[in-house]
């Protein structure tokens, strides 16, 4: 097919596969042919976005341009939907529908479909105000994408004829008008009060924020923010406790939206009070007390979706609502959770014992402090005992004077400004890169102060352009220092190590962003690939062969070197490798297993023997098996040379040929 002599134009709203059937019946020809498929292919099951073949074949008979065609596909709403660059596989699967969803009276007045009902944040058509449908309305069964070419479900009932409910409620109305705008980027709906945060929010922040409410309202419903269910309808499953919220229809789904927006509006009441009824009704039984006994589960999906710095007001509500019951919740575990949102500035209580690694002073100085009033304690009473908490402004306010360390930097705050963790720190202390010194009053405190002039020194080399000694990556590939951390972390080379072999010379590294932390170094990959050849050759001529290896020598399966492990077939050394038990085998005990033990093949070859007379002896038990599928289920036979020499002897077809070989 060169061309189709009638073109026709897309209509609103209309998706590439509705188009794609309209076409192929005014040109009286079927759909696949569009794509050149073979027969019995599907054509709605083509990914167009994937398939660059299909959308220039289309492009050539229609004369619309390859960027209009996927403008009628899902593509057009990835911008939007997005989070990042890349739209992850989760992030698809949470928006776009897999199966078909229609609304009935929409094809009954034009017979299209359109795109909006490929999202699974449509559920409701706003011109009907009718919900959409995605099971048939006469069987039961779900609506599949075929029915846009051939009209009728399986069971013979017709689109046309197909009804669905409508919408009783407003709420659920004036919420897909908000997702109708944020899709078609309107001005931005007013369904959240004025000021509130989530009304500044870009649209793919909006929707996973909206998303991921839903998701946590479906599986933690609480008195007051709860769908009712059916009694057949589970949004758990049995198995695996993942949610399963495609299995729903459009109506439950809209209406798990419209309760997760009102934990969203009158911000931030709403999501106090849901916390309130959250702790009560699911907390972890197997704590006594804390942050993690009465929202562990819930923190584990916002800490896990919701991590982005966009959503830090989010995260500002739940430290405050944390701050207001201090008796219940420790101040130590509301820091550290505002040091993992980077919300330093939000901090406003501090322990003593951290106000002493703040300050990296004595436990007599911070009397000394408190004794002259600069210092004043807030009492809490907890149900345990009395607590004593000092305003995070104070110790602040004493931080920016010299008076406490001088010139010199704690090591907490080095790791802020390198954006490392303090154990990397550590590493760096221990490879002397960096000098410390001891605390106020108290050697106590040794390692904790860094002296400003080795911090200084530390800089100049490592995060400015003075330390390279690779200045152009025009003619080299190039790794950054953490993959080169994570491939040598086996062979015991830390941050330390590394830093000190860039600066003795041995390798070569480039900087990409001056003065921006450690992460943005970068060092030349035929360096690293020597360092780690080298590393690799020591931790072989020490311990041996780790198993993957010698998966490679003896062209066997990993289970299966094991079993002969297990069997003492082949000595071996445990060993712990990333955390895990494992094994290291030494070149002395390959040698010896090959000269010991033999397979069916090598003995084939070896002897000129058939594989199929081999497999007979072995059937008959002529030749005792010391590893095979009847004695520890692995797939190959191991023997013992030694017993296949006895059997050649006894059988004088070959002994002429072995004693030849011999």
């Amino acid at each position: 097919m060169a061309i189709l002599l009638k073109r026709l134009r897309p209509y609103e709203n209309e998706n590439l596969l509705s188009l794609c059937i309209r076409l192929a019946t005014d040109n009286y020809c079927e759909p696949r042919n569009l794509f050149r498929l073979e027969k019995g292919k599907n054509f709605y099951d083509i990914d167009f976005e994937k398939r660059r073949d299909c959308t220039q074949q289309l492009s050539e008979l229609t004369g619309f341009s390859e960027r209009d065609i996927l403008s009628l596909t899902t593509q057009r709403f990835r911008k939007l939907l997005a989070v990042s660059d890349n739209m992850t596989q989760k992030d698809r699967m949470r928006y776009l529908e897999r199966k078909a969803k229609i609304c009935p009276s929409c094809i009954r007045e034009q017979n299209y479909y359109r795109l909006g009902w490929n999202l699974r944040v449509n559920n409701i058509c706003l011109k009907h105000k009718k919900y959409l449908i995605n099971k048939c309305s006469n069987c039961g069964k779900d609506i599949m994408r075929s029915i846009q070419f051939y009209g009728f479900c399986k069971c013979g009932a017709s689109v046309m004829e197909m009804e669905s409910a409508e919408v009783l409620d407003l709420r659920a109305l004036d919420m897909q008008s908000v997702i109708e705008s944020r899709l078609v980027e309107r001005e931005k709906n007013d369904y959240y009060e004025v000021g509130s945060p989530i009304n500044e929010l870009p649209s793919g922040f909006f929707f996973k924020l909206l998303v991921v409410f839903t998701e946590i309202i479906a599986r933690f419903p609480t008195k007051s923010f709860a769908v009712c269910l059916k009694r057949d309808q589970r949004l758990l499953s049995e198995g695996n406790k993942k949610l399963l919220l495609k299995k729903l229809e459009p109506k439950m789904i809209s209406d798990l939206y419209v309760i997760a927006s009102e934990v969203l509006i009158n911000w931030p009441f709403n999501l106090c009070c849901y916390l309130n009824e959250f702790k009560e009704e699911y907390p972890y039984k197997s704590y006594d007390a804390g942050i993690t006994k009465d929202f562990g589960r819930l923190f584990r999906i916002l800490k896990s979706e919701l991590n982005d710095p966009v959503y830090s007001f989010l995260w500002q509500q739940v430290i405050n609502y944390l701050y207001q019951d201090t008796q219940r919740y420790d101040i130590g575990a509301i820091n550290r959770l505002v040091e993992e949102r980077g919300l330093v500035d939000d901090k406003q209580y501090i322990t003593r014992n951290e106000v002493l690694r703040e300050l990296a002073v004595t436990s007599d100085y911070f009397n000394k402090l408190v004794d002259l009033s600069e210092i004043e304690y807030i009492q809490v009473n907890t149900d345990k005992r009395i607590k004593h908490v000092i305003s995070y402004d104070e110790v602040a306010a004493i931080k920016k004077t010299d008076r406490i360390y001088g010139s010199n930097i704690t090591k907490y705050k080095v790791a802020e400004e390198l954006k490392v963790s303090v154990k990397i720190i550590d590493q760096l202390i221990d490879s002397k890169l960096l000098e410390t010194c001891v605390g106020i009053n108290d050697a106590r405190f040794k390692d904790i102060v860094i002296t400003g002039d080795s911090y200084s020194k530390f800089k100049k080399f490592f995060l400015y352009s003075r330390g390279c000694n690779l200045k152009s990556s025009a003619n080299s590939e190039l790794v950054s220092i953490g993959s080169t951390i994570r491939g040598l972390t086996r062979h015991k080379y830390n941050y330390g190590r590394i830093l000190s072999l860039m600066k003795q010379g041995i390798l070569q590294f480039q900087i990409k962003d001056e003065g921006k932390g450690l992460n943005n170094i970068y060092l030349a990959k035929a360096d690293v690939g020597e360092l780690l050849n080298k590393a690799r050759r020591k931790t072989i001529h020490i311990l041996g062969y780790s198993l993957p290896e010698v998966k490679d020598i003896l062209h066997t399966p990993v289970s299966t070197i094991k079993s002969w492990i297990n069997l003492g077939l082949i000595k071996a050394t445990p060993v712990m490798q990333n955390s895990k038990p494992s094994f290291r085998i030494k070149e002395e005990n390959i040698v010896k297993f090959k000269k010991t033990y033999m397979f069916v093949s090598e003995a084939a070859e070896e002897f000129s023997i058939p594989k199929t007379t081999m497999n007979g002896w072995i059937n008959r038990e002529l030749i005792p098996i010391k590893s095979g599928p009847k004695v520890d289920g692995t797939l190959k036979h191991v023997f013992k040379r030694e017993d296949l020499v006895k059997v050649l002897k006894e059988m004088k077809y070959y002994k002429v040929e072995y004693t030849n070989n011999m």
